[in-house]
């Protein structure tokens, strides 16, 4: 794919539409898949290099370059808190003025430090290597894509720590300027809208506000992708949601197995979910809890490559059953 500007890279920091990758717990290393990949596979490189690996070459294009527009957001900030007012979201969007840009979305705290805080990508930090992590980057390209993500946060009301658009991104696409100046939409709704990766890959992003007030995987992505079975994937706490059963089932996961790897859902901070005939994959940042009805997030699920198969392959156990 060629690529005129910023956008995703691969493990070689070449050019490439879209990657998923999973951090493994209790480890830096992690499992990556990219649009020819048939499987999750074993990364040779750390998550805690800064020089090296998909998602630190990805980032590290967004520091020491004054003239690339950014968002970073996080409900766990790098260096500050954030209100619960604002949504369960972690993410970066980077784009220059050719409209050529990224988004990743991902599951970890306090990262990655902004290009404000630091002179260069700075890897992740000690304190993030207890716990499995999911990340999703997408390369966009032109007003369109930047304003289908743009919409996607006005709606979600992300805690952005650090941020510049510049005019040329902004006349683009006027919702990444709503996001820098706190503009957001308040509606109660839960979305879908399709974005189009810079190679043509179809992505479906699901985004829901706090007014809309209900559990984002039973009442909103698995009734509007239809599924059968949604597995979900994520950080419960306290405050479980109990299995949706009938037309969409939506249940949670146990145990998972990755590339080799394995461990409990305890151990994982990953938010992904997959429809369990593996045609649907999800990769978010917001986790099925009873506790985060009334926080904004969402989801971005796709039907590209092989990330549905491999995710619903992954899972080893189901914590919960609507068996009678």
């Amino acid at each position: 794919m060629a690529v005129a500007g910023i956008g995703c890279r691969d493990e070689q920091g070449q050019p490439v539409d879209w990657f998923a990758a999973i951090k493994r717990n209790n480890s830096f290393g992690y499992a990556y898949m990219g649009p020819k990949s048939s499987d999750f596979s074993q990364s040779s490189m750390l998550l805690s290099d800064p020089s090296a690996g998909s998602i630190s070459l990805t980032l590290a294009q967004l520091y020491g370059n004054q003239s690339l527009s950014y968002l970073f957001y996080n409900d766990e900030p790098p260096s500050s808190s954030s209100p619960s007012s604002y949504a369960h979201a972690k993410g970066v969007v980077g784009m220059d003025d050719s409209l050529d840009g990224f988004w990743l979305v991902h599951s970890t705290p306090r990262w990655p430090s902004g290009p404000s805080e630091a002179n260069g990508y700075p890897g992740m930090p000690d304190m993030e290597l207890t716990y499995g992590q999911s990340f999703l980057c997408i390369s966009v390209s032109g007003a369109a894509a930047l304003e289908t993500i743009g919409q996607a946060l006005v709606l979600d009301k992300p805690s952005v720590y650090d941020g510049s658009v510049s005019k040329r991104v902004g006349n683009a696409s006027p919702a990444m300027t709503d996001v820098i100046n706190k503009k957001w939409s308040g509606l109660p709704n839960c979305d879908m809208t399709q974005l189009k990766s810079s190679g043509g890959a179809v992505f479906s992003v699901f985004a829901k506000s706090s007014q809309w007030a209900d559990e984002l995987y039973s009442k909103c992505v698995a009734p509007k992708l239809g599924a059968q079975r949604l597995v979900v994937e994520s950080w419960i706490r306290g405050g479980a949601c109990d299995p949706q059963c009938g037309a969409n089932e939506v249940l949670d996961v146990g145990n998972v197995e990755i590339a080799g790897w394995g461990w409990r859902e305890t151990q994982d901070h990953s938010k992904w979910a997959a429809t369990s005939d593996g045609r649907t994959g999800c990769i978010g940042d917001i986790n099925r809890m009873t506790s985060q009805a009334k926080r904004g997030g969402g989801t971005v699920c796709t039907e590209a490559g092989a990330l549905g198969r491999s995710l619903a392959k992954a899972v080893v156990s189901l914590s919960d059953s609507c068996n009678a």
